[in-house]
């Protein structure tokens, strides 16, 4: 991978943590230096592409549901940014996700919603067919559930790890999230890393619940994901040795302290906000528009 670029393009895979952690990059850079999307459809590149010269050589960090290659319409370099998940739990948290948003209209939410998980992950889907080695091979873009077969390119997976070693500053894995942030931030130089968890499916049930027929069938269709998260754990694994002996150290103070932010200092936050606005509105301000953060 390469190191120690500044400009990074977040490549957010759906349900992989990604509204959790775009909360978080975006913090790092100053506002009007930020491209964020959350569709990554064709409309949202043709935005991009069509931004002035002069707005996208002021832009230093993209973020959203974009395929692998959005750094080819910038002439600043820019590194990529990931996080891959074991890809069960990515696929079953999709799902239950969006079943539990389906009144939101998304079209992928609603069909979920009415398709029993075992005809969805039988019907051999990108999304539920090696969906994060596709992404990163630059086969699909990283946030649209997609219900059509493709053709698995022979060599999607090596394409994968090729494009991590050439255009990646850094590849996280999600049930190590804290570990990645710890990284990130010593990597980076970022300033705050801390918290709060965001789009959180709820009810969703464990793999070890879900029907063994199923996992059987996520686990067919999915071997080069699987192979790609052992991947990214053997690089974070390598990151943290470089990170140096203070790491262990560092992540129970990291932890102490995004406890602390969750439980006392967040909470007070947005009670702050709620009150500030209730007082403004009373006073004739307009509303949250007329408040300054």
């Amino acid at each position: 991978m390469i190191w120690g670029m500044q400009n990074l393009i977040f490549l957010h895979i759906a349900k992989v943590g990604g509204m959790t952690f775009r909360a978080i990059i975006a913090r790092q850079f100053p506002k009007d230096a930020v491209f964020l999307t959350y569709g990554g459809t064709e409309k949202d590149i043709r935005a991009l592409a069509g931004l002035p010269e002069e707005h996208r050589q002021r832009i230093q960090c993209v973020s959203g549901h974009m395929p692998f290659g959005v750094h080819e319409y910038f002439s600043q370099p820019f590194g990529y940014i990931a996080f891959i998940r074991n890809p069960a739990d990515r696929i079953l948290s999709e799902y239950y996700y969006a079943r539990g948003s389906a009144r939101s209209g998304h079209y992928a939410h609603t069909k979920m919603a009415t398709t029993p998980l075992r005809q969805y992950v039988a019907e051999g889907g990108v999304s539920v067919s090696n969906f994060q080695t596709r992404v990163l091979a630059g086969q699909v873009a990283s946030g649209i559930t997609r219900w059509d077969t493709l053709p698995m390119p022979g060599d999607a997976l090596a394409r994968a790890k090729k494009n991590i070693h050439d255009h990646f500053a850094f590849v996280g894995v999600v049930d190590r999230f804290d570990e990645s942030l710890l990284v990130c931030k010593k990597k980076f130089g970022w300033d705050d890393v801390r918290y709060i968890l965001a789009n959180v499916t709820k009810e969703r049930p464990r793999r070890e619940t879900t029907a063994i027929d199923v996992m059987q069938i996520i686990q067919k269709n999915n071997t080069q994901d699987a192979e790609l998260y052992a991947y990214a754990n053997a690089l974070l694994d390598e990151s943290i040795r470089e990170y140096g002996p203070s790491f262990t150290r560092d992540l129970k103070l990291f932890r102490l302290r995004n406890k602390m932010f969750r439980t006392f200092e967040h909470p007070l936050k947005i009670k702050y906000k709620h009150i500030r606005y209730r007082v403004a509105k009373a006073c004739g301000f307009g509303g949250k528009e007329n408040i300054v953060a």
